[in-house]
């Protein structure tokens, strides 16, 4: 193989800086933005060029300046070269110094603004410039030594997280949700186990919400009383371990919305969160536990059931438990459970008779903890056999793509 020499290296730099600007724009586009900074030092027409490298490829930037050595000069460079068409920032600043060059300029096309900082705290002196650069922000995520104080002043605020805002008052809170039309809220900031709320949230503020973040405690002393006034909410995760009590006031929502889907994904071991609680209608369950319990009697009309990381012991007849699926779920998803037992039959006619429609069971890579390879000390897989024909059974060794989100609750109405 020759070696390319220096007259190489330079033939191919002139190649390269000779391509035409649209060209040369895409490839540029590829690269990270510490390696384009890099690269407007090598030549002039890189720096000249790399402004419009920016504004046509990164309209959503993502500077993790804690990790990624960026000057302030370059940074300057950047934030004034994009600051008319950036649409979304994610920025991470190291010390004082950042805010204040962020903040010497205005972006009027960014609508999603969250940041977090390193050597120094913001406060509520700091909101007024946030807003004059932010003056479009449809969603803001501040971290600092916040109040809430002002925020009402984001004309167009929409989506609001004020997890970082540990000085957070429940006053301004309540002023925000007044003034704003606010869409979704995350909290998880207010420890109810020793703080008592001063005043309730407005009920013209909540009633917009769509999408709900918070702690059970939150939850219990600002929503559950008042959700009959939510007529757009959608989504509510709950970001604390739950009990058997507060789960089944979070599903008597269904009372008089829906719930379309419900997720569970806690290692709630020996708890049954579904004793006692009144049956509800939900159409599809995501179980992401160890713990395999008997729900299905507080469930009506299911149609989906996704089951995750079960522990499953044929010696409490689990298995019986869930062959007997309910008669109107369509799906039942086993996906990374552990049996003990090394072969399992499927009983074709006994699942299939007196359904109406057809019981699809999907399995993924389900094994057998009491059947461990001495080679490798891992569990191997369940062997699966089907025993008769029935139409209303079908057996599929796949599974559906389904993700299961964090939280350990979480409810999806329609």
């Amino acid at each position: 193989m020759d070696v390319p020499d220096d007259d190489d290296d330079l033939n191919a730099n002139s190649a390269f800086l000779g391509l035409p600007d649209d060209i040369l724009i895409c490839i540029l586009g590829f690269l990270d933005i510490p390696t384009q900074l890099l690269l407007t030092k090598l030549h002039p027409r890189l720096l000249e060029i790399m402004p419009n490298v920016w504004r046509s490829e990164n309209k959503h930037a993502t500077l993790n300046l804690f990790e990624k050595s960026i000057s302030n000069r370059d940074l300057n460079f950047l934030l004034e070269s994009t600051q008319k068409t950036l649409k979304c920032l994610r920025l991470k600043m190291e010390d004082r110094r950042t805010w204040d060059i962020l903040t010497n300029y205005v972006y009027p096309s960014v609508n999603d603004f969250r940041f977090s900082t390193y050597s120094f705290m913001l406060n509520n002196s700091d909101v007024p410039k946030m807003i004059q650069s932010f003056p479009n922000l449809r969603t803001l995520s501040p971290f600092g030594n916040f109040t809430g104080e002002n925020f009402e002043n984001f004309q167009f605020l929409e989506n609001l997280t004020v997890t970082y805002c540990k000085l957070l008052q429940i006053d301004h809170l309540g002023n925000i949700l007044k003034t704003r039309k606010i869409k979704s809220l995350q909290l998880n900031v207010f420890d109810f186990d020793r703080f008592v709320p001063a005043i309730n949230l407005p009920l013209d503020g909540i009633k917009n919400l769509e999408t709900i973040h918070c702690f059970c405690g939150e939850f219990n002393n600002f929503f559950l009383m008042n959700c009959r006034p939510f007529f757009d909410l959608k989504h509510i995760f709950i970001c604390d371990e739950v009990s058997p009590s507060f789960l089944g006031k979070l599903l008597s929502l269904s009372s008089y919305r829906k719930i379309n889907m419900l997720e569970i994904y806690k290692d709630y071991k020996g708890v049954n969160l579904f004793r006692g609680i009144e049956p509800v209608e939900v159409t599809i369950l995501k179980w992401d536990n160890e713990l395999f319990l008997k729900y299905y009697g507080c469930f009506d009309n299911i149609k989906e059931i996704y089951l995750k990381n079960c522990l499953v012991y044929s010696n409490r007849n689990d298995c019986e438990m869930f062959l007997n699926c309910p008669k109107t779920c369509e799906i039942l998803g086993l996906d990374k459970c552990h049996f003990d037992v090394e072969e399992f039959t499927f009983a074709a006619q006994e699942i299939g008779s007196d359904r109406l429609k057809t019981l699809n069971i999907h399995l993924n890579e389900n094994t057998c903890f009491n059947n461990l390879d001495p080679n490798t000390n891992e569990e191997l897989p369940v062997i699966w056999n089907v025993l008769g024909e029935h139409e209303f059974f079908k057996l599929h060794m796949n599974h559906p793509n389904i993700t299961f989100n964090s939280y350990p609750v979480s409810v999806h109405f329609e």
